[in-house]
């Protein structure tokens, strides 16, 4: 194939799209699979690049196309869309619930990794209500990976910015150190740093307190230089390097 023209190359695409189209879910399957960010090694050519420039397809299409095929009770294109949705692939956010159902329609138990996956999101269930429970306690730990899960979409999560914000301030307020570290780094970006400036410094002196030396000495170098948070100043600056030991 790849010693083939486009214009050659073309007739053999166009008849792909044609069966799938038609109801092929094999069809629909090389389709993705040429849309996809994985590399195959195996007897099917797949020429990612020329294949999408001669049809005209992206990686935007891929979801859609492996739908289409899921449709057709197609088990692989059923186990990739799960696992799409359980990982939070392709621009599509976290969701163990349509991970399962498009899981619960694979004819084969035995399929792949499938009885693998399903057991991972049960054990990842399980554990996030653990975590939601004890950050319910005000665990400061637990806040800290509740908060995370919003942000990365991890346990199925849909990253929520605003939640991963409040559960991190909450567990800052409990003296976790890392959610501290999270928040002065969040805060002191450019867009953040100018209408936020007692917040971050409230933050670093709570890591101060805590004996967080590298935030504390990070601290001191801006009031001894000044910078865009504080205007320098010598005295703070010796009063910080002595805090962080």
């Amino acid at each position: 194939v790849d010693s083939l023209s486009n214009d050659e190359l073309k007739p053999y695409y166009d008849t792909i799209l044609n069966a799938a189209e038609l109801g092929s879910s094999s069809a629909y399957l090389y389709i993705a699979q040429n849309l996809d960010s994985v590399n195959y090694y195996n007897r099917t050519p797949y020429y990612k690049a020329r294949f999408q420039q001669i049809t005209g397809l992206t990686p935007n299409d891929l979801i859609p196309k492996y739908k289409k095929c899921a449709e057709l009770g197609n088990n692989r294109c059923l186990y990739e869309l799960g696992e799409i949705y359980q990982e939070g692939k392709y621009g599509e956010d976290p969701n163990y619930d349509i991970a399962l159902e498009y899981y619960e329609k694979i004819s084969d138990p035995d399929f792949s990794f499938l009885k693998s996956r399903k057991s991972e999101i049960a054990k990842s269930k399980a554990n996030f209500i653990q975590i939601q429970n004890d950050a319910k306690n005000n665990n400061p730990e637990a806040l800290r990976t509740l908060a995370n899960a919003y942000k990365f979409g991890n346990y199925g999560q849909k990253i929520d910015e605003k939640k991963w914000l409040e559960y991190l301030t909450i567990s800052a307020k409990f003296n976790n150190q890392q959610a501290l570290n999270d928040l002065v780094d969040y805060y002191s970006q450019d867009q953040f740093i100018d209408a936020n400036k007692a917040k971050i410094l409230a933050y670093y002196d709570q890591l101060a307190e805590l004996g967080d030396q590298h935030y504390t000495r990070e601290l001191a170098h801006q009031y001894l230089n000044g910078s865009r948070l504080v205007e320098p100043d010598r005295q703070k600056a010796r009063e910080y390097y002595i805090k962080s030991g």
